[in-house]
């Protein structure tokens, strides 16, 4: 009793790495840092006013 093999697919050549990119990661990280300034800007003006209380 013989039993098929099945063909192993052809393997891609290995890809290279993404090209950094430091203006888009700039970009990004100041949206970040925005995003947690109005957080803690929201937070400081709404919940730690009552929280003492």
């Amino acid at each position: 009793m013989k039993t098929k093999t099945a063909e192993q697919p052809e393997l891609a050549p290995n890809p290279s790495p993404f090209k950094p990119r430091p203006a888009l990661f700039a970009c990004l990280l100041a949206i970040f840092l925005a995003w947690i300034g109005w957080l803690l800007y929201l937070y400081f003006t709404t919940v730690a006013p009552y929280h003492g209380k």
